[in-house]
């Protein structure tokens, strides 16, 4: 996300008296998003089968982490997180973002947190718009370093 200057200072928050302004857009193009801080939540850790850590109200898991803010260009943040699916001793691992709604591809155009990287919805692996819901996942290669199921992390999207 392009960074906002008071001189040298980097803009971090934006406040309208009491309330906080998460989103600046320039016409119809976002320009400015607040940080996202993901306070992750882990299930399925002794399970050999499912691993989930991060955030998720979305009724796949029952219900962990928070996010704030909780919405991303008007639409609610409902997964936010990496999992791992083990499928006859193959492990597999991914990272999605899902919002309430049916977006398009490029609703957003990358997320980016220190140990993930950055992912962009020009290569993202499966992207599904349909029953009220939008879903972006990347494959993985194993989990991110910092996803392990506590802790705080800090998303950027752009």
């Amino acid at each position: 996300m392009p960074s906002a200057y008071s001189g040298s200072t980097e803009i971090a928050q934006i406040y309208s008296g009491s309330t906080q302004i998460t989103e600046v857009y320039h016409g119809g193009t976002l320009v400015w998003a607040a940080n996202y801080r993901l306070t992750q939540g882990r299930e399925g850790t002794n399970s050999t089968t499912t691993d989930y850590r991060g955030f998720d109200t979305s009724g796949t898991t029952s219900g962990i982490g928070s996010v704030s803010p909780a919405t991303l260009g008007g639409a609610t943040l409902t997964i936010l997180g990496a999992f791992r699916i083990t499928i006859k001793g193959v492990a597999s691992y991914y990272f999605s973002v899902r919002v309430t709604g049916e977006r398009s591809q490029n609703f957003f155009t990358s997320v980016t947190e220190s140990s993930l990287g950055t992912k962009t919805t020009s290569s993202v692996d499966t992207f599904t718009a349909s029953g009220g819901v939008t879903t972006w996942t990347w494959n993985l290669s194993g989990f991110p370093t910092n996803w392990d199921g506590s802790g705080v992390l800090t998303l950027d999207f752009v």
